[in-house]
């Protein structure tokens, strides 16, 4: 029996509280371009292909997140990293940071420094620096410091199809957010209400491109809103609101 394979590609599996990152260590050339954001285009425009192949079934699932893994361009970064998402390329995303980070102090490709191990990200959003906790030559957590993040859109008006209006704030974190209380439209933060909130979401979402104005003031490329953070007071622990992404 004879195999052919079309594309070797070398990667690592990592999950983040679930959420999984599938970081490609070898076997991809890097993409041309000067900058970052060239090379994301490039990706998307020519090359589509690898983000589906590694995130879709049979080789990944609806959560699949990969990124690619590559020299930096700025000199005081450790790696520069495109995030592929299931539907899009996206600037930054804190669990496939995470992720990342995890796996280079894991396997070798940073030297292991305890208690902290310090990791240099450089994404399309920014810079993001990681922290990755070592004891006694074991991986434990990790964490980041953000690129900048601010409020773009505070108390706006949008109109809703079959809701009305909605008040809504838009922020960034390396992505763009619009942030909604879910008490009003009646909608529960609970697990075993995923698909209305799912389906809420995406009622949502497309009036914000559409209504407001989205676009990072020094990242101009950086120009879309594709999340929702809903948040709700409904809870048993004082001031704490439930929050979910979707």
């Amino acid at each position: 029996m004879s195999t052919n394979f079309l594309r070797t590609i070398q990667t690592v599996d990592s999950h983040t509280e679930g959420n999984s990152t599938r970081v490609i260590t070898g076997g991809y050339p890097i993409p041309p371009g000067k900058t970052l954001r060239e090379k994301q285009e490039y990706l998307w425009r020519h090359d589509d292909g690898l983000r589906r192949m590694l995130n879709f079934e049979p080789r990944g699932h609806a959560m699949m997140c990969s990124v690619l893994l590559m020299p930096p361009i700025d000199p005081a970064a450790d790696f520069s990293v495109v995030i592929m998402e299931q539907d899009e390329y996206v600037p930054m995303c804190g669990h496939c940071i995470l992720g990342t980070a995890t796996t280079v102090v894991s396997t070798g490709m940073i030297a292991r420094t305890e208690p902290v191990t310090k990791v240099a990200l450089e994404t399309p959003a920014g810079m993001v620096h990681c922290e990755v906790e070592v004891k006694d030559g074991k991986v434990g957590g990790a964490s980041f410091v953000n690129v900048e993040s601010f409020l773009l859109h505070d108390g706006a008006t949008i109109q809703v199809p079959g809701l009305g209006a909605l008040t809504i704030d838009v922020a960034y974190g390396g992505d763009f957010y619009a942030f909604i209380d879910a008490d009003p439209l009646g909608l529960d933060l609970v697990p075993s209400n995923d698909a209305a909130i799912v389906a809420m979401a995406n009622r949502i979402i497309p009036e914000v491109g559409k209504q407001l104005a989205i676009r990072h003031p020094l990242r101009p490329e950086i120009n879309r809103c594709y999340q929702t953070l809903f948040t709700s007071v409904k809870t048993t622990t004082g001031d704490v609101k439930q929050t979910i992404v979707a």
